[in-house]
């Protein structure tokens, strides 16, 4: 506790590396080639960037600027600092108290920016920039920290912490109801340390009162050594026994670290998100993933918990780890999902409207509407299934679109969900390209999730797909799901970029066993297509045929804690932003040769649209057969 020796590391990748002017007589900094991203407040005129220091100064509640030449655009917070060429941007420096200052120290990890200028001008910088308490200071750079410890033995570099804990009003006697530190063990300590500051204290509920007056202060342990000292902690291990006079140890007010971990597995991993690590038990983890800042799960191996800011996927068969899943809100933690819509029946398409524009894909197909769909015969209710069919009857003329067949879209739109597809009959026949999917409008600013394609070739196998604007990739660890990442598209790899241009639009795919599209899935009778789509975690598909369908899901009462391993993992967060995916419509829809069915027929193109405009006796078997589609939400 006392020894300063500090068990503790935590490695935060740097956001952004900002260059800026500070001169010792400036009033704001300087950010070259940078921008100050929302929080405006006005704008006005000047002619030169040195100008907008002054204005702001003199605007109620502005603290930065942008400037575009003629023009500063004032703002009421001073980040986030983004980078656009072209654009200044400037901080006022206020006044900062910064008492603390240790040579031959440094702050491992916590890195949330980094600004040119002297030790004292890191102070004022460390202060207008968001959610900084101290830095690291190396000649001429100002290393800005979101943690004012743990504090490590590092030659040459400086640490400063602009909040004065010393300076802090004397405390009065213990308190016998203390709501902020409602947990002490006397007579106990923490097994390492934390440390990153101690204080002069009359008493334990005092020193409770200095730890929660600190951003960074999760805990505290107090003994009478030297008159009464206060120990804060950045973090907490578990508690042995002590000998030591007096000693009380005692914990801030938050979650309970025994409940705030329900979902725990053993021997599994999850790959990447790493925000930090501490060393511990195992047992530890959770008690300091709760209160570690970004923290929502962790895994733990060989005496070290390592923090992560995803919940997933986790890979299981992992010898020697273990995971834990702190975020309440998680699907990992068994969430309930309750029924918000069901398409079935005779009011199937009452949900649903018919697309007749031409087909993006260049499918030699012509999408029809409603009225034409009925009286044609290519949609109706079966024992109370619903079939959607393309026209079987006719030869069609070349200077048509193509055989005629539906496009639906759902008229409700969602943002995430659970989504049970129960579908008995699947498109089969030459050149056939069926659909079952998601998009977003303005595609493909808003997503398009693929979760049931493929094309009548006999392989017999799904592909599930995203496809994204630029900025949304996946790793490629495929030991979260049962299918594999497809390769087709990049040349050197796997299609793990979703970005649509990354490779001729072929997105992230992943392959699905076989026997789980077209002619295998129809001669077993049919099964099920479940999709989770967790907003800011993960999307996750499942493939049940029937005779494996799980028992809560014909029951309505979907547990996906039983489902075992999906089929597809796609992860959200980090690598690929929650934001590529907004509003989506369900499709279901049936076209024929194009760009994919089109370049595997045999005989290429134009032997696949030979056939479906001449042969419609090859397209008996080219419907849709479904017995629901469910909707499922929190």
């Amino acid at each position: 506790m006392f020894s300063c020796k500090l068990m503790f590391n935590a490695y935060f990748f740097l956001w952004m590396v900002l260059e800026v002017d500070i001169g010792v007589a400036q009033s704001c900094s300087t950010y070259n080639n940078t921008d100050i991203q929302g929080h405006d407040l006005s704008s006005a005129s000047a002619s030169q960037f040195s100008k907008c220091c002054s204005i702001c100064q003199s605007t109620p509640g502005c603290v930065a600027y942008s400037y575009l030449p003629g023009t500063c655009y004032l703002k009421s917070a001073t980040s986030p600092l983004i980078s656009n060429s072209g654009v200044q941007a400037g901080v006022l420096n206020l006044q900062a108290t910064c008492p603390f200052a240790y040579n031959n120290t440094d702050i491992s990890g916590f890195q949330i920016g980094a600004a040119s200028g002297t030790f004292n001008e890191c102070c004022s910088i460390c202060q207008n920039f968001t959610g900084c308490v101290a830095w690291s200071f190396l000649p001429n750079t100002c290393y800005l920290k979101s943690s004012a410890g743990p504090l490590v033995a590092k030659s040459g570099v400086m640490v400063g912490i602009y909040q004065n804990i010393t300076q802090l009003e004397p405390v009065g006697p213990p308190e016998t109801d203390d709501s902020t530190c409602p947990t002490q063990y006397p007579g106990m300590d923490f097994s390492y340390g934390y440390d990153y500051i101690s204080v002069g204290s009359p008493n334990a509920s005092a020193c409770c009162d200095l730890c929660g007056g600190q951003a960074f202060c999760v805990a505290y342990v107090w003994s009478e050594d030297f008159g009464g000292t206060c120990w804060l902690k950045s973090g907490f291990a578990s508690l042995v026994n002590s000998s030591k006079a007096g000693i009380v140890v005692g914990y801030l007010n938050g979650p309970n670290p025994n409940t705030a971990c329900p979902s725990q597995y053993s021997n599994g991993n999850i790959s990447g998100g790493d925000i930090g690590q501490a060393q511990g038990d195992s047992g530890d983890c959770c008690s300091l993933c709760v209160r570690f800042t970004g923290c929502v799960a962790y895994t733990w191996s060989q005496g070290t918990c390592y923090f992560k800011n995803i919940v997933g996927p986790i890979i299981d068969n992992v010898n020697g780890f273990e995971v834990g899943i702190v975020a309440a809100n998680s699907t990992y933690t068994n969430t309930t999902y309750r029924l918000v819509r069901t398409y079935a029946n005779t009011t199937f398409f009452e949900a649903f409207k018919f697309n007749t524009f031409g087909d993006p894909t260049d499918g030699t197909v012509d999408y029809v509407n409603e009225s034409y769909a009925l009286s044609a015969g290519l949609i109706s209710f079966p024992n109370g299934q619903v079939k959607i069919a393309a026209d079987s009857t006719h030869v069609i003329s070349n200077t048509s679109r193509g055989r005629p067949s539906i496009r639906i879209e759902s008229v409700d739109k969602y943002n995430e969900g659970l989504f049970i597809l129960d579908v008995a009959h699947m498109p089969v026949g030459p050149g056939v390209w069926p659909a079952y999917w998601l998009v977003g409008g303005g595609w493909p600013a808003n997503g398009e999730i693929d979760i049931l394609e493929y094309v009548d070739d006999g392989t017999n196998f799904n592909h599930m797909t995203l496809h994204t604007r630029d900025g949304c990739d996946q790793t490629n660890d495929a030991g979260a799901f049962l299918g594999s990442w497809t390769s087709g598209g990049d040349p050197n790899g796997l299609d793990t970029n979703c970005y649509i241009y990354a490779s001729a639009n072929v997105g992230c795919g992943i392959e699905a066993l076989n026997e789980t599209v077209g002619a295998a899935w129809n001669e077993n009778g049919g099964g099920v297509y479940a999709t989770e789509w967790v907003r800011n975690e993960f999307i996750r598909i499942w493939i049940f045929k029937k005779g494996s369908v799980p028992a809560d899901i014909t029951n309505g009462t979907p547990n996906l804690t039983n489902w075992g391993k999906p089929m597809a993992y796609f992860t959200l967060g980090t690598i690929c932003d929650p934001s590529h995916f907004n509003w989506m419509a369900i499709i279901i829809n049936l076209t024929f040769c194009g760009a994919w069915a089109g370049q595997v027929y045999p005989g290429g193109e134009n032997a696949c649209v030979d056939a479906v405009l001449n042969l419609p006796q090859n397209y008996t078997d080219a419907y849709w057969l479904i017995n629901s589609l469910k909707v499922y939400g929190q």
